[in-house]
């Protein structure tokens, strides 16, 4: 298998070298930095559901653009965060990996992450799934915003935001491809094609991908003999999507199907679990049609989206000395979101709608056992549905007085027919004058339970919502035209947190305790010309309502890099990210000492490197090293395995080629 993928590789890059003397690539007429103007000038559309300047937003925002996916070497959302501030991990090297933002633990449930605005959170359980899935190479850009963001979204905004907004035919025409292979059998292919008529006031993007790894070695000593040397480890992901326009008319749709081995999920060494044979497969179908009208002072933008998230009937969730598992988890969603923006005068904009959803969603899986651990089981059941209606109601205003202060105010009113009725605030006041900015920020947000958490284990009706309360503090400075600082405080109060309650021999989900964060970020960014820099520090303080330290979660964590331009032809990068000490989540015991096994994982520095070249005008290279110093590092676990191995040191090599 090794050797075909590396002929298809070899002749992928023959056949762009021959072909790539007689185009064009834009992409050379802009290798420098727009400078730290041009970073806060940069618009955005997450943290309001309308364009806005970064420097003119009510909260802490990072953008991370097509160019930085490009000189990094992002292959998963996972890679595109760790440079970023107040980002931790836990990443069981398998069929989904787990992020958390600002001190809060979790199952990737409090963070919205979408695309083009619709959201690709996992509808049966509200979380989103890490991995290569995601069409990096078609991405324009990714807004992260920070904090608790309910008041414009509902449900599971409670850490933060993530929105990957996807290349469009007006700046991205003509035919880009790419192919890469590295270390452990890392492979993607990927293209796009994007068509503009300007005159007629239409056109078209298309893009696809196919990634695939056999992730890093963890079979007997390499993974702590949870799994021996029969560990089959995968992960096999199609993502496309397909965009386009016709004069006040915008359409998308994203379709993501992830592959991926299910056997890191359970010990297989002195357990009736086998580690080969299993299969996770998920499949996201989202697309949108909206409608722009616009006047001087008047903007109406309704949006029709339809989100499908469906664990697949051909998924086989875990195999036994006796039998196999399949599983299958059906969900769809229909929704309207009526937005309306007016301006009224320059001072004041208000932004309002109404938002209509229907979702189709599974209480529970569909479940199949065959009768021997070599036996495919039967095509599950259909499950149980049930059928939910939620209705929306928000609005949000800036209004600017005394030259230098803004206002900020929102509200919005949710009525689910499953989680009842929610009213959720913020309130932002700033202050901006040169070279300085100051805001302070108030901010409510709530986790609504899912299906999921009403049925799983024994099943608990009574789940209530999660909440949130937010402060925060944002300082910024403008050192000079490429040198930007910024400070920010906060303090996040979570209650009636949703965590696993153990009955007996079985479990369930209950709302259970409380947790504060208090925190610190510190970032410095350099932007200018052909050199960009950057640092960041970040201190979570995460305790529960005993004041003891929360699980996976370290008080300090760092990370810095630049990228330098040699001309036109050379470029090259290095950047490192820390993790301080942090407790583990195991409650795995030794049967010897009755001891947790592993109660802390160690403080880790891992460092990378990049390297590009631009070989012509349509075509470039880049070599990618990861975990250059090969440092043996492990991420917490909530899981039967006591701790994961992380990624050892890795080389990949990608080549691209773009005609206009």
């Amino acid at each position: 298998m090794r050797i075909s993928w590396i002929r298809t590789f070899a002749s992928v890059t023959l056949l762009l070298l021959a072909i790539s003397t007689n185009a064009q690539n834009a992409e050379l007429d802009a290798l420098l930095n727009a400078g730290i103007e041009g970073l806060l000038d940069a618009e955005i559309v997450s943290a309001s559901k309308s364009k806005q300047q970064i420097k003119d937003v009510a909260a802490t925002v990072q953008v991370v653009t097509q160019k930085e996916i490009k000189e990094r070497g992002y292959q998963t959302i996972e890679d595109l965060l760790s440079d970023l501030p107040g980002f931790q991990f836990r990443n069981i090297q398998g069929f989904n990996s787990y992020v958390f933002q600002r001190g809060i633990a979790n199952q990737n449930n409090l963070i919205l992450v979408m695309i083009d605005g619709v959201q690709v959170n996992e509808l049966n359980s509200g979380g989103f799934y890490g991995g290569g899935q995601y069409l990096l190479s078609n991405i324009a850009q990714v807004e992260i915003v920070y904090g608790p963001a309910s008041a414009l979204y509902g449900t599971n905004a409670i850490s933060g935001i993530i929105n990957l907004i996807t290349r469009k035919e007006t700046d991205s025409q003509g035919v880009n491809l790419s192919s890469s292979f590295g270390s452990f059998n890392n492979y993607t292919l990927a293209g796009g094609y994007g068509y503009n008529n300007a005159n007629k006031d239409y056109g078209f993007r298309v893009a696809g991908q196919y990634f695939s790894t056999q992730k890093t070695p963890l079979t007997n000593d390499d993974g702590d003999n949870n799994w021996d040397e029969n560990l089959e480890n995968f992960e096999h992901d199609v993502a496309c999507d397909f965009s386009g326009h016709y004069k006040q008319f915008s359409f998308g749709l994203n379709v993501q199907d992830k592959r991926a081995s299910r056997a890191t999920n359970y010990r297989s060494t002195g357990t009736h679990y086998l580690d080969q044979g299993t299969l996770w497969n998920i499949r996201f179908i989202n697309g949108q049609i909206q409608y722009n009208y616009a006047t001087e002072k008047y903007l109406f933008n309704p949006r029709l989206y339809y989100r499908n998230s469906s664990v697949r009937n051909n998924t086989i969730a875990y195999i036994t000395d006796t039998s196999q598992a399949r599983y299958f988890r059906p969900g769809n969603l229909i929704g309207i979101d009526l937005v309306n923006q007016y301006q009224p005068f320059k001072q004041l904009s208000i932004i309002g709608g109404i938002t209509f959803e229907n979702e189709n969603l599974a209480k529970d899986y569909g479940i199949s056992l065959s009768g021997s651990a070599n036996e495919k089981p039967a095509e599950p059941p259909q499950p149980s549905m049930m059928n939910n209606n939620l209705i929306s109601v928000y609005f949000q205003s800036d209004l600017n007085f005394l030259k230098y202060i803004t206002l900020t105010a929102g509200l919005r009113y949710d009525n689910s027919s499953y989680y009842g009725e929610i009213l959720t605030p913020r309130l932002s006041l700033a202050f901006s004058k040169g070279k300085f900015s100051s805001r302070l920020h108030y901010n409510e947000a709530f986790r609504a339970p899912k299906p999921w958490d009403f049925t799983a284990g024994a099943g608990n009706e009574e789940l209530k919502p999660e909440k949130i309360k937010s402060a925060e503090w944002i300082n910024s400075f403008t050192f000079s035209d490429f040198i930007y600082g910024s400070v920010t405080l906060y303090r996040n109060y979570l209650e009636n947190i949703i965590s696993t309650q153990v009955a007996g021999d079985t479990w369930y989900w209950g709302n259970s305790g409380e947790m504060t964060t208090n925190g610190l970020e510190l970032g410095v960014r350099i932007r200018k010309q052909d050199f960009t820099s950057w640092i960041n520090y970040t201190y979570n303080y995460s305790v529960d309502g005993s004041e003891v330290l929360v699980p996976e979660i370290s008080k300090h964590t760092a990370n810095a890099g630049f990228h330098y331009y040699l001309g036109e032809s050379l470029n090259f990068g290095l950047r490192a990210n820390y993790t301080g000490e942090r407790k583990n989540a195991s409650l795995t015991q030794s049967s010897n000492t009755n001891e947790q096994l592993f109660p802390v994982i160690d403080p880790s520095l891992i460092i990378h490197g990049s390297i590009g070249f631009t070989l012509s005008r349509t075509l470039d290279c880049s070599l990618y090293f990861n975990n250059i110093l090969d440092t043996k590092y492990y991420h917490t676990s909530n899981r039967p395995p006591d701790r994961y191995r992380q990624q050892e040191r890795s080389v990949r090599i990608e080549l691209r080629y773009k005609l206009r």
